[in-house]
């Protein structure tokens, strides 16, 4: 992959979203949350 469409790749857009949403599974300390999954968004 060139640099070029590494920097147009979308893959890693949401690694913050990842990374909070693991920060409510720690079980050292765990946090209640919603997370609302719609149609689409790749559930299975």
């Amino acid at each position: 992959m060139t640099a070029e469409a590494a920097e147009l790749s979308n893959i890693a857009l949401d690694d913050p979203v990842d990374e909070e949403i693991a920060s409510y599974l720690d079980l050292a300390s765990p946090r209640c949350f919603f997370l609302f999954a719609g149609a689409g968004s790749g559930k299975t």
